[in-house]
């Protein structure tokens, strides 16, 4: 009889611990989004909001877009999209500065500004600042199926390069100031359109001007609605309305790499050379650092998608931080290069070569390679260039870093946040809001630098085609999705006073 007791108590004991393990799945989950609450942010008052007359609103934002498309703004001559904002804002009584480039004044940044009369202390420190960039990229028109500079407005959509990247949200930014002047929303708070040029360069003659030789401008800022995510429809999940907001950006190290070695008849390689040292430092560069890091802001980015994906991918989403549930969810996440790229601090080699140009049959004394890293919140350039250079001694490789980015980021418990991820779900039922890292860099880098709190969502739906369209062949935006943009931000804005 002892025996049979001592077997119950042991499952009983299994039983119990099964359980536990069954509650620990199922309860164990990661944080979701913070938002403001629908009472917590204000709202337009209601006749005020009844007088808007939306389709006008779209219609006017149509022809602000035209017009900008029309300008050939492709890395430079910035200063005619300055001047056409400048007289739009100045014909409403709201106050406009342009800042010219000192060695090229076709490179311009406007700065215009509506300032309450009486700002609380409270508020004296946290003004808003719409943002974008009036630059564009290159295009070939023989692949469009609109020219590209036309603005052209066909079955309700505007064709034209920086339609989406990022003229589109600029006129956003513009409908937003006019709204809040025509309708005398009463602000707590600084309010500022800034559109800078050359971003999709270096920003040279854009933000780093800016904050280099006018930092004064920023006096009395604090939150900035930029670009660097994007709203997306069907995309990452079939029949989701995803909003990504960029709250982060991962850092950069671009290097040259070069390594000496002796020289020799192809026919007889000796057993070490240029090349070869080369080949195998890149490949131990390869083999580092493959574990996924998932921040706490990562696991709160995997929650919200599993809101949009149903289950059972929902419920492992949900639980990405759960001991028992993370090893089962990982090798879907490095199957995902973009998900990769959220989580690691990706190398990718952008160049090989040595100094021979033609001899096959030399074996080159000098090998030379390029390299492209991308970091994570949590490690700094000067640290990974540390582990680089331990790396390389062993072949004698060589590191010249040519650029560097340190990582930045903002809140994402901010007010602001709050705000505009709820404000962005209210104007479109059953949508999801993701906080976004994102591999490459914005003028939120340089933003972020100088103490301003920086997210990043062009505030639209897009479907892949349109996605794909950025920096390629046949960008247009929808006059619904300049419509919907238009109401985000100012909703947010008026929500953040």
């Amino acid at each position: 009889m002892s025996g049979l007791s001592t077997l119950k108590k042991s499952l009983l004991i299994l039983s119990g611990v099964f359980l536990l393990v069954i509650l620990i799945t199922v309860l164990w989950t990661a944080s979701p989004l913070a938002m403001a609450d629908e009472g917590d942010y204000t709202r337009l008052d209601p006749a005020k909001a009844q007088s808007i007359d939306w389709p006008a609103i779209t219609d006017e934002a149509t022809v602000y877009l035209q017009d900008l498309l029309r300008m050939r703004t492709i890395r430079g001559d910035e200063h005619q999209a300055s001047l056409y904002i400048q007289k739009i804002l100045e014909k409403e009584g709201i106050a406009v500065r342009i800042y010219q480039h000192p060695e090229d004044p076709r490179r311009s940044n406007l700065v215009a500004e509506i300032i309450p009369d009486d700002i609380a202390p409270e508020y004296k420190d946290e003004g808003i600042i719409l943002t974008g960039h009036s630059d564009v990229v290159e295009v070939n028109p023989e692949r469009w199926k609109q020219p590209p500079f036309s603005g052209a407005l066909v079955d309700g959509k505007i064709w034209g390069r920086g339609a989406i990247d990022m003229k589109g949200h600029i006129v956003m930014g513009l409908m937003s100031m006019l709204l809040v002047k025509r309708l005398d929303v009463p602000l707590k708070r600084k309010l500022m359109l800034l559109v800078l040029a050359d971003e999709e360069s270096d920003g040279k003659y854009g933000v780093k001007f800016m904050v280099e030789k006018h930092r004064d401008v920023f006096d009395g800022y604090k939150y900035v609605f930029n670009e660097g995510g994007l709203g997306t429809e069907g995309v990452a999940v079939p029949g989701s309305k995803i909003f990504n907001i960029q709250w982060a950006e991962k850092g950069k190290i671009w290097a040259e790499l070069s390594v000496d070695g002796e020289s020799s008849h192809g026919a007889r390689p000796p057993e070490q050379y240029a090349l070869l040292n080369m080949i195998q430092f890149l490949n131990a560069v390869h083999e580092m650092e493959t574990d996924l890091t998932i921040v706490p802001e990562m696991e709160t980015f995997l929650y919200q998608m599993g809101e949009a994906y149903s289950f059972p991918n929902s419920f492992f989403m949900k639980r990405n931080n759960n001991p028992l549930i993370r090893p089962l969810i990982l090798p879907a996440l490095k199957a995902n290069r973009y998900l990769v790229a959220m989580t690691t601090n990706t190398r990718a080699f952008t160049g090989l070569n040595t100094n021979e140009d033609e001899g096959i049959n030399v074996v080159a004394d000098k090998a030379f390679a390029k390299i492209d890293i991308r970091l994570l919140p949590n490690t700094t350039p000067e640290q990974y260039l540390d582990k680089l250079e331990a790396l390389a001694e062993p072949y004698g490789v060589k590191i010249k870093p040519t650029g560097t980015i340190v990582p930045n980021s903002s809140p994402m418990d901010s007010e602001f946040f709050k705000v505009m991820s709820r404000v962005s779900v209210d104007n479109v039922p059953g949508s999801v809001v993701t906080p976004l890292i994102t591999p490459g860099n914005t003028d939120n880098t340089y933003l972020r630098e100088i103490g301003l709190q920086c997210y990043g969502l062009t505030p639209v739906l897009l479907n892949s085609e349109e996605l794909g369209s950025t920096h390629s062949d046949n960008e247009y935006l929808s006059q619904e999705n300049l419509k919907l943009g238009t109401k985000i931000m100012f909703e947010t804005v008026v929500g953040m006073n």
